[in-house]
């Protein structure tokens, strides 16, 4: 709600890994589906607070037809991870060692990162659940499926409304982002493995 009032916000999960904060993030590997993101009752954050945002979008739409302040939403989506100190874009895998910048009037933000324009919370599951199946994951002492990524989902949301002749237009970002988690590495591992592990934990833990 605040969000659609003009305040930025971000939901963080961090911790070891195995603690759960993809699973609480995302939900089970098995509701990544568009249907399950939209029905199944072990979905995760990300797909709650995207069904709460655009059903508050539709009330407010009601809303303004009802007392005639042309208010108008566009909300666009982005997904990012960052593996081993490199931004790559979840959405278009071959853009990757993205570049962070900062500017007077964007604040800081990714260069090139697509922004995916989504009308409904289908369209942003849609948009998600391509962004899921890019991140890096792999198998570890406490979980076969860990996440080796930060990644960082954002919903920015653009209202406009006028009043009295004079329209004001909002801008507001949503971060949910799934910090990776790490753990001791072993160093009886298979080589190979046991490398990337290591290398993986480095990133993690700066």
């Amino acid at each position: 709600e605040a969000c659609l009032n003009g305040f930025n916000g971000s939901i963080y999960v961090y911790g070891q890994t195995g603690a759960g904060k993809t699973y609480t993030m995302q939900g089970p590997i098995s509701t990544s589906s568009v249907v399950a993101m939209t029905s199944d009752d072990r979905r995760g954050l990300m797909c709650r607070v995207i069904d709460m945002t655009f059903g508050d979008i539709a009330r407010r739409r009601v809303e303004s037809e009802r007392i005639g302040d042309g208010a108008s939403y566009l909300c666009r989506c982005s997904y990012l991870e960052i593996y081993r100190e490199s931004v790559t874009d979840l959405l278009d895998p071959s853009q990757n060692n993205l570049q962070i910048r900062e500017d007077i009037k964007r604040g800081v933000y990714v260069d090139h990162l697509t922004e995916q324009t989504v009308w409904s919370a289908t369209d942003a599951f849609h948009v998600l659940r391509k962004g899921l199946h890019a991140r890096h994951i792999a198998a570890t002492q406490m979980n076969d499926h860990s996440s080796r990524s930060h990644a960082v989902f954002t919903l920015t949301i653009e209202s406009k409304e006028t009043r009295d002749g004079v329209t004001s237009t909002r801008t507001a970002r949503l971060h949910l982002v799934d910090l990776a988690g790490s753990e001791r590495q072993d160093a009886m591992a298979p080589a190979g493995s046991a490398d990337t592990r290591v290398k993986e934990a480095g990133a993690i833990n700066k």
